[in-house]
């Protein structure tokens, strides 16, 4: 069987469970039971699982069905990644295996066994007080290690009974034991995503088979597109390892110590100092449609060097064991509008701060990757929490948090296309009209962001009007999390944004992105357009950006919008026309033709020709990432190839509409 097969055969399992689960409870599909019926012991749990149906339903018209469906998805994705998240980190030996059974420990685990000499008693309950043993083991990896997903307070955690929970792991252990997967297959730091995406594969089926147009909800399954380990690299590489190359262009970071082998080619890479050195801590990179996380793991590890070069050649006051909390805590930020996608993001990031923190190493407190699956209150509803104390607001300024709070409570529709931080820059004048305004009024402008964005969470935090629970709570502090993310300047951004034709949009998708994305220049052709727009403008003044996405943008007269942008406030750094490839790229029944690039945005380059790789002519698809490497490997050691073209950005303006046509001659270009 193939991965896909076995994820999809665990995910029945489990659905099929979870739904007996809530039944039990008296969440059945048909109605909703009394507490009163309930045992003592079983009000809690079904308490916790009515609030959430009922914080959907308010969001779905008081559909209890379509919210009861909702509750049990969520709590299917998160018993799967709990499970799945164990079978990674003991496969990798950092603790004894909890789940994979043998012979030699009575075709139990060995942590079950040990666990049952400890609790003799449980011998003789359901097989072998299996559920008593993984409630035990999830809340010590919680107590341990801090990892969220394993606490007891987690809204979705519900076991299902031993003898379900029997079948879903004998399942799940299933899959090393098949020729087609490999013994290994839970080594790699990319098997989360992989899970991840097949699990999906369902609804993606269905989405496809419906015709239906496009719309918010259904965004990350008509464009989820998973992004190679080694495209990851290249676009990391050429914005992060470029940018500390820029800061401290001797370092000798991009080379193994040991093996002498270079770990980072880095295109371009500079002989002098070109930025201002800052502090390795101060460094962000944020991926803002993160899916399951490749961006941020891989940068976690380049991230990693880099801190040990800071400590070993720049007398960096860090201590080793202290690495990888800093990285989840200052260096790593993501967005997602899927909620179980985050889940398996931030459970990555945690197992990968396990593995190299040493033992005594301490873990991250958190994470700043978040799931913009939240559903809020009105602003009527908060109005009066907002004007408590001694605030006084003008009216442009209370029109402001009225429209900061309306797009905080889109975000569950649109992610982090939602624009924040705008609102506030709206009220600053424009540079040249500055000098109008007294330095008092302007302080005040500038003061007005950081007070409202406290009152905004303090308030928030204290709210208890209507649906107010525990469960809405807890999503209030992941909105409050995603306003601090989206206010704040990133140095890098890097993403494979969703594709979807404007044509292909729902009504509510296309009015939002024509509001927001259309004007003055028009980004509304594509939603991977708008994440070109986004990701520039999360980015400081001299942030870099890597995309990997279709490559229509680069000839289609409807992007000429884009082209200009791009050529106007960015440099082309490096930009691969890759093409079609079911081989290396996407796997086979993708059709989509490529292009990924890096761009840099303070323009100190601007007379630097633009590299530019043509690997999409004459040339079978099986051949394509071979032909790249070696053509990039040409560039660095400063050999000539012929795939590789250089390229003044201002020559792209000779041709009316900007076309990308970067293989052309001078004097044929003169033609146009």
């Amino acid at each position: 069987m193939k991965l896909i097969d076995h994820v999809l055969q665990i995910r029945g399992l489990i659905q099929q469970a979870i739904d007996n689960t809530f039944s039990r409870l008296g969440l059945e599909a048909g109605t909703q039971g009394s507490i009163d019926s309930l045992p003592a012991g079983q009000q809690d749990k079904y308490k916790r699982l009515a609030e959430i149906i009922s914080t959907h339903e308010r969001a779905l018209g008081d559909d209890y069905a379509a919210a009861r469906r909702e509750a049990i998805s969520e709590c299917v994705f998160t018993l799967f990644n709990r499970l799945a998240a164990i079978k990674v980190m003991e496969d990798r030996e950092l603790f004894p295996e909890v789940i994979r059974r043998r012979a030699e420990h009575g075709n139990l685990s060995y942590a079950h066994q040990q666990w049952l000499e400890e609790h003799p008693e449980e011998r003789s309950a359901e097989r072998m007080g299996l559920k008593h043993f993984l409630q035990f083991k999830f809340q010590e990896l919680f107590d341990t290690y801090q990892i969220p997903i394993y606490s007891d307070d987690c809204p979705y955690a519900v076991f299902p009974t031993a003898d379900e929970l029997d079948e879903i792991i004998n399942t799940m252990n299933a899959i090393e034991q098949d020729a087609d997967c490999g013994a290994d297959i839970w080594k790699g730091d990319d098997i989360l995503g992989w899970l991840y995406e097949n699990f999906n594969t369902a609804e993606k089926l269905a989405l496809k088979d419906s015709g239906d147009k496009t719309e918010y909800d259904k965004v990350s399954l008509q464009s989820q597109v998973y992004t190679p380990r080694w495209v990851v690299k290249f676009l990391v590489d050429n914005t992060l390892g470029k940018m500390y190359l820029e800061m401290y262009p001797d370092s000798k970071f991009t080379v193994d110590e040991d093996t002498e082998q270079v770990k980072y080619l880095i295109a371009n890479a500079p002989k002098k100092h070109v930025r201002r050195p800052k502090p390795i801590q101060d460094i962000h990179l944020i991926d803002p449609a993160c899916g399951s996380g490749n961006f941020l793991i891989y940068a976690f590890t380049l991230f990693y060097d880099l801190y040990i070069d800071q400590i070993e050649n720049y007398k960096a006051d860090i201590s080793r064991r202290d690495i990888p909390r800093l990285i989840v805590e200052n260096n790593l930020y993501g967005v997602d509008l899927d909620e179980r996608a985050v889940q398996l993001t931030q459970t990555a990031l945690y197992i990968k701060a396990m593995e190299l923190k040493g033992r005594r190493g301490q873990m991250p407190a958190k994470t700043h990757v978040v799931s913009t699956h939240f559903e809020l209150p009105t602003y009527e509803d908060m109005e009066m929490s907002f004007e408590m104390g001694d605030v006084k607001w003008n009216d442009k300024q209370k029109e402001t948090l009225h429209e900061i709070w309306e797009d905080l409570r889109n975000a569950y529709k649109f992610g982090s296309l939602v624009r924040v931080k705008e609102k506030f820059e709206a009220l600053i004048p424009d540079e040249e009209e500055r000098g109008l305004f007294d330095e008092e009024f302007l302080q005040g402008i500038f003061a007005f962001k950081n007070h409202a964005m406290t009152i905004l969470r303090n308030q928030t935090a204290l709210w208890n009007g209507k649906g107010a629970n525990d469960y809405a709570h807890s999503k209030v502090n992941d909105a409050m999390t995603f306003l601090d993310i989206l206010s704040n300047p990133f140095d890098i951004a890097v993403a494979n944004p969703p594709y979807t034709d404007s044509a292909n949009f729902g009504p509510e998708l296309k009015a939002f992105v024509e509001e927001n994305y259309r004007k003055p220049l028009k980004f509304n052709i594509n939603l991977y357009a708008t994440f070109i727009k986004r990701c520039c403008e999360l980015t400081d003044e001299d942030g870099k950006i890597g995309m990997i996405h279709p490559h229509t943008f680069m000839f289609i007269k409807t992007f000429e919008d884009v082209r200009e942008f791009m050529i106007e406030k960015t440099h082309i750094n490096v930009m691969v026309d890759y093409g079609l490839d079911r081989v290396n790229l996407f796997g086979p029944g993708i059709l989509l033709d490529a292009t990924f690039y890096t761009l840099d945005k303070g323009l100190s380059n601007i007379n630097e020709p633009g590299i530019y790789f043509n690997i999409t002519a004459n040339q079978q698809e099986k051949f394509k990432k071979a032909s790249l490497m070696q053509a990039y490997q040409d560039l660095c050691d400063g050999k000539d190839n012929e795939r590789v073209y250089h390229l003044p950005q201002s020559k792209l303006k000779e041709i009316k509409s900007y076309p990308f046509i970067y293989w052309i001659s001078d004097e044929f270009r003169e033609k146009f």
